[in-house]
């Protein structure tokens, strides 16, 4: 995912172009994010990292202000897509699905 402007496609980005574009980094300290991050390495697809975060909720701020991109599960980016600002592109390689989890303090489960 990454902010819409002009000269990205439309649809689809090759391999050579996702290479060439900066990425945000979710560290990959949960399971989701580290099959992520080992699957683009296992392609041969290693990303020019600008920035690291600790999770992906900060991406959106992020992308409308930077010419960066994020890899996320699919469902997360279109719900952070939900006003059509980002450009929602699938991966240029096959990855293995990926567990998303979600977390929360206890005193929202009263």
């Amino acid at each position: 995912m990454t902010r819409k402007r002009p000269g990205l496609p439309a649809r689809s980005l090759s391999a050579e172009r996702f290479l060439e574009l900066s990425h945000i980094a979710v560290a990959p300290s949960e399971s989701s994010h580290r099959n992520i991050y080992d699957s683009l390495r296992a392609a041969g697809l290693r990303r020019r990292i600008a920035l690291q975060v600790p999770h992906f909720t900060v991406t959106p701020q992020i992308l409308q202000r930077t010419d960066w991109m994020v890899t996320l599960p699919r469902r997360v980016a279109q719900a952070f897509n939900q006003h059509g600002q980002f450009t929602v592109y699938p991966l240029p390689v096959k990855i293995p699905e990926v567990e998303v989890t979600v977390h929360w303090h206890e005193s929202f489960d009263k």
